[in-house]
């Protein structure tokens, strides 16, 4: 009987764990996992964040960081009537690795601010490698030479 009151509160606290992470439906993701970073130009490609999910109108506010963990980007954006919002950026003299972006908002049901989380990485884009010229042997300058001659 012990057993089975134990295990029926087990199951309890499990679903009622379970039903409020399930019930949030909010997310945010990064457009892209990975964003290049051009060494020529010091910044990075256009790096778009979306949230879906949301109530309408809902604020978010938006954070990134880099991999030093220093804010990179702050925003602030609210959902439209489908329940989503974006915001787009650049980074200048970005450091390579994973960024982590926080969106923040309230949550009046719960009565609390909800933080939830997402990641993307910044790699440096690599040029393609240089075509060689073509190899010109000695043969194919003299006759070069002698048809310009002629």
């Amino acid at each position: 009987m012990l057993k089975q009151v134990i295990l029926l509160i087990l199951l309890f606290s499990f679903i009622l764990i379970n039903s409020s992470i399930l019930a949030s439906s909010v997310k945010v993701y990064s457009e892209k996992a990975v964003y290049y970073y051009y060494h020529e130009k010091r910044e990075t490609e256009l790096i778009t964040i979306r949230i879906s999910g949301a109530k309408p109108g809902t604020t978010f506010t938006i954070e990134v960081y880099d991999p030093r963990d220093d804010r990179v980007w702050l925003d602030q954006v609210s959902a439209g009537s489908d329940g989503t919002a974006s915001t787009s950026f650049i980074v200048r003299d970005a450091l390579l690795g994973t960024y982590t972006v926080y969106a923040s908002y309230y949550d009046p049901d719960k009565k609390q601010v909800i933080t939830i989380k997402c990641t993307f990485k910044v790699v440096k884009k690599v040029a393609p490698p240089a075509v060689a010229p073509p190899v010109v042997t000695p043969e194919e300058e003299a006759r070069e030479a002698l048809t310009n001659a002629n």
